[in-house]
């Protein structure tokens, strides 16, 4: 497998890279060269289609087309400056000058990355530094300018910057200045990561991902001598918008039964067409009139992807169309939910003892992990059966027993009575997860 990488930066960095790639294998360049930082956000607009992730020289670019929204840090990296990389210009300037310089300042790097590069040498008492410390994207100008008045304010003797175009400009400014760039080695380093990341993410992309769809196909209340009939119609209506959904996702369709359908595609193809599932989804159960639910399961193999999608539909909770649980490979379940942050269910929370006592207390491990992770998503240690109801979209006298189920198991205790909306008591309980973890 080759990665097609998009690199952009300077001339002289853009050769940097070319010999670095020469001892890193996989991997073909597609350079851009610019002139300025903001270049980077065109470049990357016109070209992204080609390459499978871009490498930015530096920082600076690397900040501003993430700051503008022109790609996201998932498919961008930057090689990081090591100390290395600043004290060999240090001695380049040293030998300019004649002199120790005792003065300097320096962008990109922040000071505790300069003095940790310096301390080896025990140069940290002789020489002062300004950092310009940042954090995302500063135009040119401004780092320019930053260094242009410490030293027509005589503070410092040099500026030394990572920045091509501020380079330039302190230059012809008559500002000594000097470049600190990523070694080949560094830009190793960097090509090697993201030969490595991409590989992972490739084999994790191609799983095998079984969305199973479940429907009551059964027409309730209606007429005898219509059921029949409504019933086809209206299966035929979700089976033509489950065939979108298998479209959008690249995937094949099969109906293993009455109100039972599953699409086979892959990992990538759902991750990346997630909220278009969604839409599909919702869109079967509004124009057929029949409320559909999909769990979909992960896996190295088709068996097990099934296995875990039929997992994951017994997870669903009843009624609830606007949800997506999913079951990973490891056995990691995810609630998907359109509009709001996803839900983690946490695995191994119990201790031995505890899991003695919920056997005995007849809750499921799913369940337990389930109230768990809803407690954390929504930070709250302390519950009422109203609360647990809402969570769990069940009726309040379901979550009071659920909840002395836990207490039963020593996951939950009485932690008082609140007022009800009858003016009678009502018990809350302090979920007690955090401390069998």
């Amino acid at each position: 497998m080759n990665i097609t990488l998009g690199v952009a930066g300077p001339a002289d960095s853009i050769q940097t890279v070319a010999e670095a790639v020469e001892a890193v294998k996989g991997i073909e360049l597609v350079t851009f060269t610019y002139e300025s930082t903001e270049e980077a956000a065109e470049i990357v607009t016109e070209n992204d289609a080609a390459v499978d992730h871009w490498l930015f020289t530096g920082p600076a670019p690397y900040d501003y087309v993430l700051q503008h929204g022109v790609i996201d840090q998932t498919r961008a990296s930057h090689p990081e400056l090591h100390g290395s990389n600043l004290l060999g210009r240090l001695l380049e300037a040293q030998y300019h000058h004649k002199k120790l310089i005792q003065n300097i300042s320096i962008d990109t790097m922040n000071e505790t990355d300069v003095t940790k590069a310096l301390q080896p040498y025990h140069l940290n008492h002789e020489l002062q530094v300004a950092a310009y410390e940042t954090s995302g994207y500063v135009p040119p100008e401004a780092v320019t300018n930053y260094h242009e008045q410490l030293y027509l304010q005589g503070e410092t003797e040099a500026a030394f910057t990572c920045l091509q175009q501020v380079a330039d400009d302190l230059k012809a400014k008559g500002v000594p200045v000097y470049r600190v760039v990523p070694s080949v080695h560094s830009m190793q380093i960097i090509l090697k990561y993201i030969r490595e990341h991409l590989y992972s993410s490739s084999f994790r992309k191609a799983q095998v991902a079984l969305v199973a769809v479940t429907a009551e196909t059964v027409v309730r209340n209606a007429p005898p001598e219509v059921t029949a009939y409504a019933r086809y119609h209206k299966e035929l209506e979700l089976k033509k918008w489950l065939l979108q959904a298998a479209e959008l996702l690249q995937g094949s369709f099969i109906q293993m039964g009455d109100g039972l359908y599953f699409i086979y595609t892959t990992r990538g193809m759902v991750e990346a067409n997630r909220s278009g599932l969604f839409k599909a989804l919702h869109d079967a159960h509004v124009q057929s009139e029949l409320p559909a639910q999909a769990g979909i399961g992960f896996g190295r193999t088709a068996g097990e992807a099934e296995f875990h999608a039929r997992e994951a539909l017994q997870l669903e909770a009843p009624g609830v169309t606007e949800v997506i649980v999913t079951v990973d490979e490891d056995k990691t379940i995810n609630e998907w939910q359109a509009d709001t942050t996803d839900i983690t269910y946490r695995k191994q929370r119990l201790t031995a003892a505890a899991h003695q006592n919920r056997a005995e207390a007849l809750i499921s491990p799913m369940l337990v992990e389930k109230v768990a992770a809803l407690a954390d998503y929504y930070d709250q240690a302390i519950v009422s059966p109203q609360d647990l109801a809402r969570w769990l979209n069940s009726s309040q006298r379901n979550a009071r027993r659920v909840l002395t189920r836990l207490e039963e198991t020593g996951l939950a205790e009485l932690a008082g009575e609140e007022a009800g909306a009858r003016g009678r008591p009502r018990k809350v309980y302090r979920l007690r997860f955090e401390e069998e973890a």
